[in-house]
């Protein structure tokens, strides 16, 4: 397959690096390639031919960045859709966010980058069959609510933004009865829980956690609506690029993906690396035996 990825992984770089890579998007994307971004990663799929092009517009970052050509290209998608290479090792979450970019950008894809991604979607559905355990894979959710479940003061959750993240998470939340109060900024009117207006998001520090996870390119969380407070407040920043004022790490817990990545670095090591020969093996036999039967 004549198609090639470039792209960065959070747990590889800096986070500011990242977010810089992020805002460049803007460059390249509508012009027949398939751009996946997600908490963690950031990849750009082109055919081979229009690499020059890519890399034109993206050489200063083109040092920090893995490639992938031919099949190594559709190898790697395989594998991230697999959920073998996120930080919650087996997770479907990744398969569901690809899915839904695959959705929005297709109309603009050839039909060599259909074939590609259609192919690797469903080679990734036998590699998860066949070597994730559904029921030992942790997720995001899980070790949210691992980590507000050792809060000694829960009262009250604020989630920012109405992201499908923010949903799973609030709906543990209230299946474990966690909080006493959970609430939305948001201004989607018809939702099932207790809704805080945009323009109130200043009042956050009133809430004893807030979980960030919008699509907002802006800082929505300021240092200055501390208003001088002294309260122990834990905030968890999913977004791409942060939604939440650095200073703020100074007065509260904070804890972005950053961190999250490196809690769990050590613990993915060796089972990612048994995944992948096992993946890698059974990829070889399975390409061996159909070439046997030609």
């Amino acid at each position: 397959m004549d198609i090639s990825v470039c792209g960065i992984h959070l747990r590889d770089c800096e986070r500011l690096f990242f977010e810089k890579f992020y805002r460049s998007l803007s460059t390249i994307q509508g012009r027949e390639y398939f751009v996946v971004v997600t908490c963690n990663r950031i990849e750009i799929y082109f055919l081979s031919k229009k690499k020059t092009a890519v890399f034109s517009d993206i050489r200063e970052y083109l040092e920090k960045l893995y490639i992938y050509e031919g099949e190594f290209a559709f190898y790697h998608l395989c594998y991230v859709l697999s959920g073998l290479d996120s930080i919650f090792i087996g997770e479907s979450n990744i398969k569901y966010q690809i899915k839904k970019a695959y959705e929005l950008q297709k109309k603009s894809l050839g039909s060599l980058m259909h074939f590609f991604i259609q192919k690797a979607f469903k080679v990734s559905k036998e590699i998860r069959n066949r070597f994730v355990d559904e029921g030992k894979v942790n997720t995001l959710e899980s070790y949210i609510i691992e980590k507000v479940g050792q809060m000694e003061t829960r009262e009250s959750i604020l989630f920012v933004g109405y992201s499908s993240i923010n949903r799973a998470i609030a709906n543990r939340v209230i299946s474990s009865n966690l909080f006493r109060q959970v609430v939305f900024n948001t201004d989607h009117e018809n939702i099932k829980y207790k809704r805080l207006e945009r323009k109130q998001l200043h009042k956050w520090i009133d809430y004893d956690c807030v979980v960030v996870a919008t699509k907002s390119n802006k800082k929505l969380l300021h240092v200055a609506d501390l208003r001088d407070q002294e309260r122990e407040c834990v905030l968890f920043d999913l977004s791409v690029p942060r939604n939440i004022e650095a200073e703020i790490s100074n007065y509260c817990r904070v804890i972005d993906m950053v961190g999250i990545n490196r809690g769990q670095e050590d613990k993915n090591e060796a089972y990612r690396e048994a995944k992948v020969y096992a993946m890698q093996r059974a990829l070889f036999f399975r390409d061996l035996a159909r070439r046997r039967e030609r």
